[in-house]
C-alpha cells in the first residue's frame, strides 16, 4: 500500500471520527443531527491546520548526506535506509552555520548508502570493527539488516597507532552492529 492511499485512508478516517464526535455533541444538545455547516467548521480549522504544518515542513532546509534536497526527495527516502536523522530549528546560530535558507530549520539525514558510498570511495585505510579491509572486502561491504553504524574519521595521529606507517593520511573506523 502506497503512502498516499495511507494519507487518503487516515484522513478519510479522521473526517468520520470528527463527523461522529459532531453527531453526538448535536445530540447530547438536543439537535436529532450536525449541520453540514458545523462539519465544514471543523474540517476548515483541520485544513488550515494541516497547511501549516506541511508548509512548516516543505520550507526547511534538507541535507541528505551533505547535499541539499528537497522535500519531496526527502519523503521518498526508504525508511530503512536512514542511518541517523537529526532536527535543527531555525535559531541564529543554525542560520549562521548553514545561511539563510535555515531559517525554519534544518533536516540532516545520513543515508547507509550515502555512507557506505563514501566509505567505498576513500583512498584512507578502513577498520571494520577492528579489522583492517583490503580493497575487496571494501567493495562487498553492505549495510542491509544492519541494526546501527557508527563511521568515525581517525586523524593521522590516531592511524598511525593503529595502523603504523598505513595510517599516515588517517583512516575511517567503522563499527557495525546487527
Amino acid at each position: 500500500m502506497s503512502s498516499d492511499n495511507v494519507s487518503t485512508m487516515k484522513g478519510e478516517f479522521y473526517k468520520k471520527f470528527i463527523l461522529t464526535i459532531l453527531l453526538a455533541v448535536s445530540f447530547l444538545n438536543g439537535d436529532a443531527k450536525a449541520k453540514k455547516t458545523d462539519l465544514d467548521k471543523v474540517l476548515a480549522i483541520d485544513n488550515f491546520f494541516f497547511h501549516q504544518a506541511y508548509n512548516s515542513q516543505i520550507n526547511k532546509l534538507y541535507l541528505i548526506d551533505d547535499i541539499e534536497r528537497d522535500y519531496g526527495f526527502y519523503t521518498k527516502l526508504d525508511v530503512s535506509d536512514i542511518l541517523l536523522t537529526y532536527s535543527l530549528p531555525g535559531d541564529p546560530s543554525v542560520i549562521d552555520l548553514y545561511g539563510a535558507k535555515a531559517q525554519n530549520g534544518v533536516i540532516i539525514v545520513q543515508t547507509k548508502s550515502g555512507q557506505l558510498k563514501k566509505i567505498q570511495g576513500t583512498a584512507k585505510p578502513v577498520i571494520l570493527n577492528g579489522s583492517i579491509l583490503n580493497k575487496q572486502e571494501l567493495a562487498k561491504l553492505t549495510f542491509n539488516g544492519v541494526k546501527s553504524v557508527k563511521i568515525v574519521e581517525l586523524d593521522s595521529t590516531k592511524a598511525k597507532k593503529l595502523l603504523g606507517n598505513s595510517g599516515k593520511k588517517g583512516a575511517i573506523s567503522v563499527e557495525i552492529v546487527n
